[in-house]
């Protein structure tokens, strides 16, 4: 065993640590394992604070404060922040891949170039969760401000199912932080520092956007875009803002792609991209172009480190195994030679642990999580320049990799050669005579010309039907055992098909995507299986498919959950606008506002933007917004979301709706009902249904007559697995969270208090119409409520009731407590016992108290634990 191998209790909170990751400057990373019942195991990384300086304890929970408050597919997803017996720590999600910079280094040792649309690619995914965090705003709809201020290729994760992660918010700066950098001490990495950064001036969201550059120009040219040898040396480089000649960097770059990377590393921040999303936006048209797909990057990933991945994997494995007990010595293998370890067993209290090398959110010795001296904030292994004779391009094959590249030793590459064309996995490119570029697998065997029989048809929301829909088919496909399992373009008519595992069959799911009202028409006359709904079923809707001999579809078994959305109201990303109130949004869209300066936007007549009457999204927003009122003749209607979203996007007057995964470049405003906060649409605000324009997207089912498969699949989408399907497509996910809201000022004293030592979790139950029933969402709730608490170590577990503002003020603090006992009285019955109950009334609405669907929102009670 290592002589420095830490010594640490066995668990931290309701996490078994099994292994070590790394150590940065304040804290350790470790691999850890949450047990659940029936042989549940389900990897996390702790990140454990290792330093008793009052000063590193307060960045270390400012990062922890941060972290809480991500959620999306490109940023590294933050389960639990925790204190235990003294240690704090963070519990983040186990990412299988590899930090960018190790994919440097092994594209140089090959001598290979990366395809350029292939670094674009990971650029424009590393843009979109970058953009996320510089728009993040705290539970009051505040902006935080994020400056993440250490992007570097160490610090960005390719996984090796093709999806970007950014990590590592240990230097970020936010309006929110209560620790402050000295002044002069410069915290992240010189090599990657926008001039303005490194001259310690003041910086924003651009002093970011610099260092994405920096990072697409290492992986365009695998170069530092920085060469001196010394620190002072870089810094210098840095403040002048000098950079190198990308000709001989990367010859033959398309011209494009260099006006990007100009842009982006320009000295002046006023130069710059104003925001990530415009830089974002750049490459995506780019790559309108020339594609790469996530599917190719995964494949690119397993072509470059399937070996190491599966060494690593069998390590987990290993050490799974020895923490239970099965094996009473392991090995560990860091790197491919290197020599075995033996571990010792482990006692109950502490023990010595492995050091796993994974590849995933380990903490490197230059990870820039503390003030660094300047000699600390130059990355490890720095490259030699590159030859000015500069390289050949680089053919479409070198996307996934070859590794038939001379090393001096004539034999090897003859072996490697003959491997390679050999290996049945390898993947090629050849250019059909239109010069459209189609992937190839060597040695797959074809198709048969039969055309598919379809086994399952999904109708209905284009919100659900146009990305969620196909990878929860894609999914499903592929959990029961299909081949060749593929997805086609995504539009209205889409599908997913594959081989069925135990005759050979080609198989497909039908996906139809016209609207929400067209899964209940279709539901009635038989031609779907499944309905996809982004709003719930109208009560004649009901009625006729209840005639038509299929039951009671508002009843449990027929309506279910899938995920949650809010309809954003967006606008140009110059405008001044930032929030609304339901009432002004009302005037707008039904015509009423001739100047948009009247409700805060710039002088001139509003352009509106609409999704068209079949949309689910339309029939929400009519609901809640326009009411009664018609929509103001004048408005552009679209089918697609994403026609519309760029539409705005292009528009200074422009003003729109859309679900919120389709925001894309344009800005999202906050919006609530008068009287009531305005909140911006997050994931925390939409999973609690707090934000005023928040919405469930439903599947619905036949109760009479349900196809099994179809019963199988919404049984699939609602799974642990389904909903990561979920989040991966931007919906907000049913998977239960425990969050630390912090302080909340003019609240009741007993739910002030509850705010400053507790954590909520991110659902509020809520109950059917005039009733103190929970509603279907809660139904299920419940179980995975129940589900989640078993987890949790002796969890205190305090339920608060709501109710809205009819009645007195002491009818209303009855009913709320009345709807808080029988919600404690139905987790009782599941064997849920702790649980403190509060009431408090009418107080803190999240609606608007004047509507019946504001009350609704309003009778509701929230979970909290502490």
């Amino acid at each position: 065993m290592h002589a420095d191998a830490p010594k640490l209790p066995s668990r931290l909170g309701r996490y078994e640590v099994i292994a070590k990751l790394g150590k940065g400057g304040m804290a350790q990373v470790h691999l850890a394992v949450a047990r659940g019942v029936g042989g549940f195991n389900k990897l996390v990384v702790l990140k454990r604070l290792d330093s008793e300086d009052p000063s590193f304890r307060r960045m270390f929970l400012d990062e922890a404060r941060l972290a809480a408050l991500l959620h999306h597919p490109n940023v590294v997803d933050t389960y639990e922040v925790s204190e235990t017996d003294g240690s704090y720590f963070i519990a983040m999600e186990y990412l299988e891949g590899q930090p960018l910079d190790k994919l440097i280094r092994d594209c140089r040792k090959q001598e290979r170039f990366l395809e350029p649309r292939l670094c674009a690619r990971i650029v424009a995914d590393a843009l979109a969760g970058l953009h996320y965090t510089h728009e993040l705003r705290d539970y009051s709809g505040a902006p935080l401000e994020v400056v993440h201020r250490d992007i570097s290729p160490h610090n960005l994760l390719l996984t090796y199912e093709g999806t970007v992660k950014v990590l590592d918010f240990g230097v970020a700066r936010t309006t929110a932080k209560t620790s402050q950098t000295d002044v002069g001490m410069l915290k992240g990495k010189l090599a990657y520092m926008a001039p303005e950064q490194a001259a310690s001036q003041p910086l924003d969201r651009r002093a970011d956007i610099f260092a994405m550059g920096a990072v697409f120009w290492e992986l365009l040219t695998l170069q530092r875009l920085r060469h001196a040898d010394s620190a002072a040396g870089v810094l210098n480089e840095a403040i002048a803002g000098q950079l190198p000649d990308l000709a001989k960097a990367r010859p033959g770059l398309n011209r494009q792609l260099e006006i990007v990377l100009w842009r982006a590393l320009a000295p002046s921040p006023i130069r710059r991209y104003s925001t990530a999303q415009d830089m974002r936006d750049a490459l995506l048209a780019y790559l309108a172009l020339d594609s790469c797909s996530t599917e190719e990057l995964a494949a690119f990933m397993q072509q470059r480190f399937g070996q190491q991945r599966e060494r690593v994997q069998r390590q987990v494995a290993e050490c799974l195994r020895h923490a239970e007990g099965q094996d009473p010595v392991i090995s560990i293998t860091g790197e491919q030679d290197a020599a075995p370890l033996s571990v010792p067993s482990w006692s109950n209290s502490s023990r010595s642990l492995p050091r796993l090398d994974s590849g995933s959110l380990r903490l490197q010795p230059d990870d820039a999580t503390t003030p660094l001296a300047p000699e600390s904030m130059l990355p490890s292994s720095q490259p030699p320049p590159a030859k000015d004779t500069g390289s050949p391009a680089i053919s479409r094959s070198s996307l996934l990799g070859d590794d038939d590249r001379r090393d001096g030793n004539h034999a090897r590459w003859l072996f490697m050669t003959a491997f390679v064309a050999c290996c049945a996995i390898v993947v090629f490119w050849w250019r059909t005579p239109s010069g459209q570029s189609v992937p190839v697998m060597a040695g797959r065997p074809p198709l048969t010309p039969h055309v598919p029989s379809v086994i399952l048809r999904l109708h209905g929301s284009n919100t659900i039907g146009q990305e969620l829909a196909p990878r929860l088919a894609e999914a499903f496909l592929k959990q029961r055992g299909y081949a060749a399992v593929e997805r086609s373009a995504p539009g209205e008519q889409s599908s997913v098909t594959g081989r069925d595992p135990h005759d050979g069959k080609p198989g497909e799911i039908q996906i139809l995507a016209h609207g929400s009202a067209t899964a209940f028409t279709d539901l009635a006359s038989g031609q779907c299986d499944v309905g996809m709904s982004s709003r719930h079923i109208k009560p004649e809707e009901a009625e006729l498919l209840q005639r038509k001999g299929l039951g009671d579809l508002e009843s449990a078994a027929g309506e279910h959950v899938l995920a949650l959305d809010g309809i954003a109201v967006i606008v140009h990303p110059n405008s001044k606008l930032e929030r609304v109130d339901l009432n002004a949004l009302q005037r707008v869209f039904t015509g009423e506002v001739a100047d948009f300066a009247a409700v805060g936007g710039a002088r001139g007549a509003p352009h509106l933007y609409a999704r068209d009457d079949r949309s689910g999204t339309f029939d929400t927003f009519k609901h809640l917004v326009l009411q009664d009122h018609p929509l103001a003749p004048t408005a552009q209607r679209f089918a697609d979301s994403v026609e519309l979203s760029g539409a705005v996007a292009r528009d200074p007057q422009g003003i729109g709706f859309i679900g919120i995964p389709y925001i894309r470049g344009a800005r999202a405003l906050a919006v609530g009902a008068p009287g009531a906060t305005a909140l911006y649409p997050s994931s925390f605000t939409i999973a609690t249904e707090g934000y005023e324009l928040s919405r469930r997207l439903y599947l619905y089912l036949p109760v009479l007559g349900v196809t099994p498969l179809a019963q199988e699949f919404v049984s699939f989408a609602l799974s642990s697995e389904g909903q990561a399907a979920v989040k991966a497509s931007g919906f907000v996910d049913l998977t239960l969270r425990a969050t630390a809201t912090g302080p909340c000022l003019g609240c009741p004293a007993r739910y002030a208090e509850l705010s400053r030592s507790g954590r909520r979790l991110s659902l509020d139950f809520r109950f059917r119409k005039g009733s103190s029933d929970l509603d279907n969402r809660g139904l299920r709730d419940l179980d995975r409520l129940v589900a989640f608490l078993q987890e949790e170590r002796q969890p205190r577990l305090v339920l608060v009731g709501f109710s809205d503002a009819r009645g007195s003020t002491t009818q209303n603090v009855t009913l709320s407590l009345e709807r808080a006992q029988r919600l404690s009285a139905e987790l009782s019955d599941r064997g849920v016992r702790a649980v403190e109950v509060e009431a408090m009334g009418s107080a803190l609405p999240v609606a608007s108290n004047d509507s019946e669907s504001g009350r609704e929102k309003n009778r509701r009670v929230e979970v909290w634990l502490r």
